[in-house]
């Protein structure tokens, strides 16, 4: 059976790792993770390369893939986009700005975050990156307003396999949905 395509347009620390958990459960060969050579791809606009490489996955989230929904839309018009989304605006900036502390020493491609938020440490300006957040959303909803599949899921607001398996006309595994990186209140 041939898997739809599943692409995240969700930006990073909103429950992405815990949608490449489902799909690894559901089958789904995906491009997982940050990838720093697709990453300077995205940065130099070369688009088409990445766009490609999609062609060969069932599915993909994180850097770059969630700035690249619109020529992945063009390119992959059948496949199910999800939105994910923190409860808060105030999680997610909180959730970032914890994982910038850890990630501070690893390589990166130069100029990324900056790239992407304008900034490269959350807290340097807390409120840019809640505008970015909303406006990114708000972007990714306007459009697929009037296309394609696009779905929205906050697994802290108990989404998970009804959601995801409903879109994919697929029947819910028996495990648990996995919640990745859990968040400790």
């Amino acid at each position: 059976m041939k898997l739809r395509k599943v692409i995240c347009v969700g930006l990073p620390k909103t429950g992405t790792s815990s949608l490449q958990s489902a799909l690894k459960i559901l089958g789904y060969k995906r491009l997982a993770g940050f990838d720093m050579a697709d990453c300077m791809k995205y940065l130099r606009g070369d688009l088409e390369p990445l766009v490609e490489k999609m062609g060969a996955h069932d599915g993909a989230q994180d850097w770059p893939w969630p700035l690249l929904y619109q020529p992945l839309y063009r390119a992959y018009p059948d496949a199910l986009f999800v939105l994910t989304v923190r409860k808060s605006e105030d999680v997610w900036l909180d959730s970032m700005q914890k994982h910038a502390e850890l990630k501070r020493k690893l390589v990166r491609p130069p100029g990324m975050r900056q790239h992407i938020y304008g900034y490269e440490n959350p807290a340097d300006n807390p409120q840019h990156h809640i505008d970015h957040y909303r406006t990114h959303n708000a972007r990714v909803r306007d459009y697929f307003s009037d296309k394609g599949e696009l779905i929205e899921a906050c697994w802290e607001n108990g989404d998970g396999w009804d959601l995801l398996c409903r879109a994919l006309k697929m029947r819910a595994p028996a495990e648990a949905f996995p919640h990745a990186n859990k968040r400790k209140d």
